[in-house]
């Protein structure tokens, strides 16, 4: 398994899952595609634990992923993210 955040892998490890949907996006007259793109799952490592997030399941893994710092959870509350910005999440909370 490839870890594609080795620069801060420190408490959450994030693993490319080979078999991840890309999210679609909308095309107009054979122009070029507009959004979409973004990665549906990967694997995840916090602790002794390893888990498939789905982008379904992110919400309800939101509290284990990171519901531990307080601060972390005040500034990004579970109600005001997306799974679009999991990546920066991850980031900023380690």
């Amino acid at each position: 398994m490839q870890v594609i955040n080795p620069e801060f892998d420190d408490i959450i490890s994030v693993y490319h899952d080979p078999r991840a949907k890309e999210t679609g996006g909308v095309s107009f007259g054979g122009g070029p595609q507009l959004g979409g793109g973004v990665i549906k799952s990967y694997y995840v490592k916090k602790g002794n634990k390893v888990m498939w997030l789905h982008k379904d399941d992110f919400e309800d893994e939101y509290n284990f992923l990171f519901g531990d710092n307080a601060e972390f959870m005040k500034k990004y509350p579970k109600n005001s993210v997306e799974w679009d910005y999991f990546s920066f999440l991850v980031h900023e909370y380690t």
